[in-house]
């Protein structure tokens, strides 16, 4: 139990505190989609006056990605890990838009990571011929993953 007050009433009342309860999730399993387009910041870095992104920028976004909720640990956060990070690199003049891959990676009751969708993907005829890599970040003695996407390149977080 936990106390709770309302900040926004300006009353007598507002200083008191009721019993309420917290929840706390078990389980859960985030999966975001990010993407960087070079082309897409041009107008911004003509401003700065810099050459654009750099591949030492590309590096410190990764490990942010990699290892930053693991960092973020907090009370209410306690147990949060990274778990993988999947990192698809494209020609450098390639104009394919990839879809989210949110609705496509499947976290099973085991917790084992399933890529097949994402794999699917990633094989067609139109999408495997522009990209440059695919790198895999996890924790490979403790995550498990299935159905990689070929011809990824699997490393430690």
């Amino acid at each position: 139990m936990s106390p709770f007050r309302n900040p926004s009433e300006k009353n007598n009342d507002s200083t008191m505190t009721t019993l309420g309860t917290q929840s706390k999730l078990q389980e859960g399993h985030y999966v975001h989609h990010f993407s960087v387009n070079p082309r897409n910041i041009e107008d911004d870095v003509k401003l700065v006056g810099v050459d654009g992104i750099s591949i030492d920028d590309i590096e410190k976004l990764k490990e942010g990605l990699r290892k930053g909720v693991t960092y973020y640990d907090s009370a209410a956060k306690a147990g949060t890990e990274n778990e993988l990070l999947l990192w698809v690199q494209l020609k450098e003049n390639s104009k394919l838009v990839l879809p989210s891959f949110v609705e496509l990676v499947t976290v099973k009751d085991d917790k084992t990571i399933d890529l097949q969708k994402v794999a699917d993907v990633l094989t067609k005829e139109h999408v495997k011929g522009e990209i440059e890599k695919i790198e895999l970040y996890y924790s490979i003695g403790i995550t498990k993953i299935t159905n990689e996407p070929a011809n990824a390149i699997k490393m430690e977080l």
